[in-house]
């Protein structure tokens, strides 16, 4: 895939026509047939030959073998992998590879170049040349001691080749580029946040379009040979999206109302989830003697002798709340949304126009997130619906 662009799958059938497997061959050996048209052959006639040993081996139709390159072009039979884009410059970055080779091996430029008088000759030249040569070959101490020359002598330094510049880096980049890696190892220092960015980069731009055209292989595989039109192949736990910036994202746009809280789940690759009734929650009839929720054996029937009411739900019969309150009221205390529920199946008194205003507030804070937000959003659209009344509510 990477090196010429033709990966190919065979699917091998059992006998009750269920897939057996999916053998991977070299693409190397197909060769895509066209017909008269140009074009592809459709089924059952031949658009793929096999040849093994310069010798044709065997033939397939479109249905009976998945050849799958990646780059396609329309004036060629064979597709265009990331090698085959980068040769020039691998090739380029071979030679200057070669070449600082050579520097070190067999360089013909010396370091330095020294002058000495014009009236020797060449015989006087080599004797001091093969002297100064053996009293400083090897010796590294008396490098570093004073050395008296003679008259007119000059030191002329050459100039060194750079052996590593930006066009380095610059080919490090393309290279990497063509692969999907990122290529912070292979260029100057960079800070923590720059290597961060060029690593999503990498995979945003070069390792998402990879994994896109392997889950369309796999879903012609799956949906075709398997005979399974309603599955498909997904990617988990993708790190192509920083997580955090996916989540404040999701966030943001289920509170806007853009989106649903099941919409962000199936983004997510989650489950749906189970939606329950509006108004309706978890109802425990039994209470203790102080107003806690406890099981059946330990309640206490409301109105017993010596049980005092709950707390937090004041429990009341409708003519009593008349008879106190006289504007047919009760204050009641609702410590959650559940509470409501449980207000309601004991026919407690309400505030005037509580069951708009808990409807409202339901629907409000229905799609809110995270859920642990809602019960505070709650209590806040009650209080501001009801006014003072909402205190106790």
């Amino acid at each position: 895939m990477l090196v010429i662009d033709a990966a190919t799958l065979y699917p091998r059938f059992s006998r009750d026509g269920a897939l057996y497997s999916l053998d991977v061959i070299d693409g190397a050996t197909i060769t895509p047939l066209i017909g008269e048209d140009g074009r592809s052959p459709d089924p059952p006639d031949p658009a793929y030959q096999q040849i093994l040993h310069g010798v044709p081996a065997a033939d397939f139709s479109s249905d009976e073998l998945l050849y799958l390159p990646r780059n396609v072009r329309t004036h060629k039979l064979y597709g265009f992998s990331p090698v085959e884009q980068i040769a020039l410059t691998v090739n380029i970055a071979l030679r200057r590879e070669a070449a600082t080779l050579d520097y070190y091996r067999a360089g013909s430029t010396p370091d330095a170049f020294a002058t000495l008088p014009k009236e020797w000759t060449v015989d006087q030249i080599r004797q001091f040349q093969d002297y100064f040569d053996a009293l400083m070959s090897g010796n590294s101490a008396r490098r570093r001691m004073t050395k008296f020359m003679p008259a007119d002598f000059r030191l002329i330094e050459a100039r060194q080749p750079p052996l590593k510049d930006q066009y380095d880096e610059w080919l490090a980049r393309v290279i990497c580029y063509a692969f999907s890696v990122p290529a912070s190892a292979f260029v100057s220092q960079v800070n923590r946040a720059t290597s961060e960015t060029l690593r999503l980069q990498a995979t945003q731009e070069g390792l998402v379009p990879l994994k896109a055209w392997i889950k369309s292989a796999l879903d012609h595989a799956i949906q075709v040979c398997l005979g399974e039109p309603d599955l498909e192949f997904t990617w988990v736990g993708d790190d192509a999206v920083d997580p955090l910036q996916q989540a404040q994202t999701l966030n943001i746009l289920v509170g806007a109302g853009i989106k649903t809280i099941a919409e962000a789940r199936a983004e997510l690759g989650l489950a749906a989830e189970a939606k329950a009734t509006p108004g309706l929650g978890k109802y425990n009839q039994n209470h203790d003697e102080v107003g806690r929720f406890t099981d059946a054996a330990h309640a206490v029937e409301p109105g017993a002798s010596g049980a005092t009411k709950p707390k937090g739900v004041q429990v009341a019969a409708n003519d009593d709340a008349k008879t106190k309150s006289g504007a047919g009221a009760l204050n009641v205390r609702i410590t959650s949304a559940n509470d409501v529920s449980a207000a309601v199946s004991r026919k407690v008194a309400y505030p005037e126009g509580w069951q708009a205003c808990h409807e409202k507030c339901l629907a409000e804070t229905e799609g809110v997130w995270p859920p642990s937000d809602r019960p505070g959003l709650y209590r806040r659209c009650v209080r501001a619906c009801l006014g003072p009344a909402g205190d106790d509510y």
